[in-house]
């Protein structure tokens, strides 16, 4: 501030913050990114409801992937880990994981006889997109981490509720 009230004095002078410009515009972009996470997420629930048109379906394909995001975005608080901008990137692709874990269960469901053969492909794309993602959060380096404890956090969910929510979907189906 004296600085600033300094070079006022100084014809043609001009302070530059560049911390302050900086922290303001990572402050709108992680804002925008937000956003921008929301949008996808609403899109993809519309795109899972056109395809669907059932309740039942679109609840097995999308409810999972929306627990799974609230969820690591829970935990994430309750550890004390911020979101940032890669955060949100690696959430919408948690959101997409997800949503494909639904999908590929709710496309079982049609077809009853494969779904040993569905749960055991959709376990064994969790478990390597668990370790080839969420391995990040080993790193030193800030943005790594970021992108590997959530997408870890966010896909481990994911897998399990969409494993448990289609079980509760297949147990109901077949007692009615």
């Amino acid at each position: 501030e004296r600085l600033a009230a300094r070079l006022a004095a100084v014809p043609g002078a001009r302070l530059l913050d560049v911390e302050g410009a900086l922290t303001s515009a990572f402050g709108a972009y992680r804002e925008r990114m937000a956003t921008l996470l929301g949008a996808g997420v609403l899109l993809v629930v519309l795109l899972v409801v056109l395809r669907y048109r059932r309740l039942r379906l679109t609840a097995l394909a999308v409810v999972p992937a929306l627990l799974g995001v609230f969820g690591t975005v829970a935990i994430l608080g309750l550890c004390g880990i911020d979101l940032t901008m890669l955060s949100l990137v690696a959430l919408l692709m948690v959101v997409s994981m997800g949503v494909d874990y639904g999908i590929f269960l709710a496309e079982d469901e049609q077809h009853p006889g494969a779904r040993g053969a569905t749960q055991l492909g959709v376990v064994v794309d969790g478990i390597t997109t668990i370790l080839g993602f969420g391995l990040l959060a080993i790193s030193s380096h800030p943005a790594l981490f970021g992108i590997g404890v959530t997408a870890g956090i966010g896909v481990t969910l994911c897998l399990l509720l969409a494993l448990c929510f289609g079980s509760l979907v297949a147990t109901a189906e077949a007692r009615s």
